[in-house]
């Protein structure tokens, strides 16, 4: 499945039916997982070599990398093939969020050196880099903008509390 159809619709972020549009297509990513394990498909990966593996593991990352690009260079990256996207960001280079970049290449540098200490200092009982970045990156984000250098960084805006109530998505556009 992929979200090509309704990515002109459903998954702009004007969209008011986005967050409709994402999970109608987890349900169907996660009823074609049950499926696939009911017939037992899995053992078709098994059939796969390794450098097919490989290849495609590697393309996935370049992609995701690439599609990261806005978010670390704070850049309105237009959506593109993967050279475009690395096109524009260096040509668009000089343009780019200095405290965008600094907030996240310092966390790209807190995940690498909290694995780094996980493997030479507790090979037992692993640190979670994730959850660590999220909480250093909350409290840097939390403080007062005095203590911060004089850089802009964008900022989610509101975010309502609670869990929204569970329903359907409609399944018609309109609907």
């Amino acid at each position: 499945l992929s979200p090509g159809p309704m990515d002109q619709a459903a998954f702009r972020n004007d969209c008011p039916s986005s967050s409709q549009a994402v999970t109608l297509l987890s349900l169907l990513v996660g009823l074609l997982h049950l499926g696939m394990a009911a017939l037992r498909l899995g053992t078709m990966a098994n059939l796969l070599s390794d450098s097919v593996l490989s290849g495609f593991t590697a393309a996935s990352a370049l992609l995701i990398s690439a599609s990261q690009l806005k978010h670390l260079l704070g850049l309105p990256i237009p959506r593109g093939t993967l050279l475009q996207t690395v096109f524009y960001a260096i040509t668009h280079a000089a343009d780019a969020n200095v405290g965008a970049v600094a907030f996240g290449l310092g966390g790209i540098a807190c995940l690498v050196l909290v694995k780094r200490l996980n493997k030479r200092c507790c090979p037992k009982i692993q640190m979670p880099e994730q959850l660590l970045l999220l909480i250093l990156a909350t409290a840097v984000s939390a403080l007062p903008a005095s203590d911060l250098p004089p850089v802009s960084l964008p900022v989610v805006g509101y975010v309502p509390s609670g869990l929204p109530t569970p329903r359907l998505p409609p399944l018609i556009e309109g609907h």
